[in-house]
């Protein structure tokens, strides 16, 4: 079998999360893959929306406290 690399950005608590499972980074990888890919076209569609979205907010916070701090406002 001929493999590829292929690399992901995931959060500090994901590659945590995927420590603690004892299993490979890789494993792990292919296993949650391979799980989406025997979704249906519509439940992907879903988690991929659902993802999208999660990302938008996650960016749009991040900007938000971005300027806070450069203003010297506290997020507090």
């Amino acid at each position: 079998m001929t493999s590829v690399t292929v690399s992901a950005k995931v959060l500090p608590d994901v590659a945590r999360r995927i420590s603690q499972t004892g299993y490979s980074t890789s494993d792990v990888m292919q296993v949650g893959l391979e799980l989406f890919l025997n979704l249906s076209n519509d439940q992907q569609t879903s988690l991929m929306w659902n993802h999208i979205q999660r990302k938008k907010r996650m960016r749009a916070l991040e900007r938000y406290r971005s300027k806070r701090r450069v203003s010297g406002g506290s997020l507090d």
